[in-house]
């Protein structure tokens, strides 16, 4: 297999025999694409969400995990769809003391810094925060998922904040919804 390289707007890949590579782009990468002026000056966070995935997998690999044990899946009252896994709980938001919400949230909450937020119990979930079909790379001939990539998003949050779509259209639509995203966010705010 050769060592094949890919991009989108915000992070540059690449795909060799033994490794898989993640990087954030320049200021002068996200000028060459077409649109990428605005998500250079509106997405924060720019080289801590390659650490935050790194802390997600850091705990990933303690897990045992190819994937966390599967509990339930099904479809929110407002058609969106969740996945909950099992034995990843926290009493506080983030990792590690950092907090990045999911991917969805970022059109609509752009404040720089969220600060982590404890609760009482551990019912905090670890998501994914970016699931979607982008981030599942699949055997073509099995059509099996091999893996799951982009984990900078991650960390534990509320169960409402891991939504998930199988097809570029609907997943887009996970980042309208201006009014819910508002109040998901006040619900883990210090």
């Amino acid at each position: 297999m050769a060592t094949e390289t890919w991009s989108n707007i915000n992070s540059g890949y690449e795909l060799s025999p033994t490794t898989f590579t993640k990087r954030s782009r320049t200021k002068a990468e996200y000028y060459a694409q077409p649109g990428g002026h605005i998500f250079y000056e509106t997405r924060h966070w720019k080289n801590e969400r390659i650490s935050n995935e790194a802390r997600a997998l850091i705990i990933l690999a303690e897990t045992r995990i190819p994937t966390p044990r599967y509990i339930r899946s099904g479809e929110n009252s407002d058609g969106t769809m969740f996945l909950e896994l099992a034995q990843l709980r926290s009493s506080t938001t983030g990792l590690d003391g950092f907090v990045m919400p999911p991917a969805w949230m970022l059109e609509t909450d752009t404040r720089k810094h969220w600060k982590p937020v404890t609760f009482p119990d551990a019912t905090l979930m670890f998501i994914h925060g970016d699931l979607g079909p982008s981030n599942l790379l699949m055997d073509p001939k099995t059509l099996k998922v091999k893996c799951v990539i982009d984990w900078e998003n991650s960390g534990f949050f509320p169960s409402q904040f891991q939504k998930w779509e199988v097809d570029e259209v609907r997943y887009y639509n996970l980042y309208r919804g201006r009014e819910e995203h508002l109040q998901l966010a006040s619900s883990i705010t210090a």
